[in-house]
This record gives C-alpha cells, sequence and structure tokens, in this order.
C-alpha cells in the first residue's frame, strides 16, 4: 500500500520536529506550541521541509494549524490543486 499526500507530509513533519525538538513525543496530533516550538524553530522547519522534500509550507500555515496532522492536509490538499 502507498502513502498519500498526506500520510507523506505528515511522516515528514513529524521526523523534522522530532529532530528539532529530540526531548519530545512527536505525533501526528501534537500542536507544535504544546511540544515547545516557537517562530524561529517554524522557520527553520519550513526550510527544511522546501529543501529536504520539497515541500512548501507557509509560515503562516503552521500558527493556523498548529496541529501536525491539519498541517499536513491542508499542505496535501495544496499541492493537489496545483
Amino acid at each position: 500500500m502507498t502513502e498519500n499526500g498526506r500520510e507523506r507530509i505528515e511522516r515528514i513533519l513529524v521526523q523534522e520536529w522530532s529532530e528539532l525538538l529530540p526531548e519530545a513525543t512527536v505525533e501526528p496530533s501534537s500542536n507544535i506550541f504544546a511540544l515547545g516550538a516557537h517562530s524561529l524553530m517554524i522557520g527553520r522547519i519550513a526550510s527544511r521541509c522546501r529543501a529536504r522534500h520539497g515541500i512548501d509550507l507557509e509560515f503562516a500555515a503552521f500558527f493556523e494549524l498548529p496541529v501536525i496532522r491539519d498541517l499536513a492536509r491542508s499542505a496535501a490538499e495544496r499541492a493537489a490543486a496545483s
């Protein structure tokens, strides 16, 4: 079974946040701010996702959709529409 766009982005976001916040337990249902994220970290994650995975995440989207699963769903929908 292959991974769909949302699942792929969700997996990548969990991986990237886990690397940046090694003390936290990061899951798709995690709220990044509850994990300790801040705007500088968001900038790093957005940059990493673009450079490493070709995923373009808008900075503001992290604040509008702080739960990883919700952000992944939105990013996948935007990617599918373009």
